[in-house]
């Protein structure tokens, strides 16, 4: 019977909880690591996406002829972008500009471009210029 006993190969109950608690201390942690990253990965996306947004339609306007940038709102007032719900363009004329290489008759633009959640809070913002030459070639853009 003694024999029985001593050749005991199992694992205590004991044993058993402590593996366990330890195996949690190391695992719930990484667990933790992943739901951040997924959540950093998630807001960085969609803030890079919002970027290139905001990016593609400043460089969009920008490669406008005359005639479309002029069909443009160009009084400063913030106007939804071509049916875009959450991108706004606003474009005013800069009076300042008296450089003497330039015609009296030529207009530079400063162009804002903002993107807006449903809520209203500005997402990405970024803005440009636009000269609009009378004594270029090509029509005068």
């Amino acid at each position: 019977m003694k024999n029985i006993l001593k050749n005991n190969k199992g694992f205590t109950i004991l044993e058993i909880l402590f593996t366990i608690a330890i195996f949690s201390i190391i695992i719930v942690p990484m667990f933790n690591l992943l739901i951040v990253s997924a959540k950093i990965n998630k807001s960085t996306e969609t803030e890079i996406s919002s970027l290139s947004d905001v990016q593609k339609t400043l460089e969009t306007i920008k490669s406008y002829s005359k005639t479309e940038f002029e069909s443009l709102a160009l009084d400063g007032v913030s106007t939804q972008f071509q049916g875009e719900t959450n991108l706004y363009y606003k474009i005013n004329p800069v009076n300042e500009y008296q450089l003497s290489q330039f015609s009296t008759d030529d207009t530079l633009y400063f162009i804002e471009i903002t993107m807006k959640n449903d809520n209203g809070d500005i997402l990405q913002y970024t803005e440009g210029t636009k000269l609009l030459a009378v004594n270029l070639s090509g029509g005068g853009e």
